[in-house]
């Protein structure tokens, strides 16, 4: 019964951040466990029963450190062009309606640093679209988020953008620390 409880609850999150809050909660722990373990619990029965079964914080602990592995499939962290152009469009548009307004200096300095010390901070994939993207901009500026492929820098600096990652000591907050939108 628990076992189809976390199927159910991990697939009715809207975003994969939601779903390591929403398990951590499920397992009584105070920060969200990491995107392998949610992804493992969601794709593999028989660890997300482990994990609820645990009673055990060593071998919970044990279970958080090592998901299991997943097919490769399920390991991509690219984002299609498709889905890239899709976000690109909807991103400029919230930026349109405020009129193109950038975030002020501090906010802009705040964000940047949050997104450079975040895991889903990397360099940007070898594809068309992004050579294209990261034109005019300079090799240190060159940095995607692997949740939302948009390049941080850009992403930081438009005042209508929120980060896509949830903080890992608030879920009310995201790792800029502001509001969930």
């Amino acid at each position: 019964m628990r076992t189809k409880r976390i199927d159910n609850t991990l697939q009715e999150y809207q975003s994969l951040e939601e779903a390591c809050v929403g398990l951590a909660k499920l397992l009584g722990l105070d920060a969200p466990v990491p995107q392998q373990v949610a992804i493992a619990a969601l794709y593999n029965p028989g660890y997300a029963r482990n994990l609820l079964k645990s009673r055990c914080p060593i071998k919970l602990a044990r279970l958080l450190k090592n998901p299991p592995s997943l097919p490769e499939s399920l390991n991509t962290t690219e984002i299609g062009s498709k889905e890239l152009l899709k976000e690109a469009s909807l991103a400029a548009l919230r930026w349109a309606r405020i009129r193109f307004t950038q975030a002020d200096q501090e906010t802009y300095n705040r964000r940047l640093r949050a997104c450079q010390e975040c895991e889903n901070c990397v360099d940007a994939p070898a594809k068309a679209l992004y050579t294209i993207a990261a034109l005019g901009l300079e090799d240190s500026a060159k940095k995607v988020c692997k949740l939302c492929g948009c390049f941080v820098a850009r992403k930081a600096l438009a005042a209508s953008e929120s980060c896509p990652a949830l903080d890992p000591f608030n879920s009310n907050l995201t790792r800029w620390g502001e509001p969930r939108t």
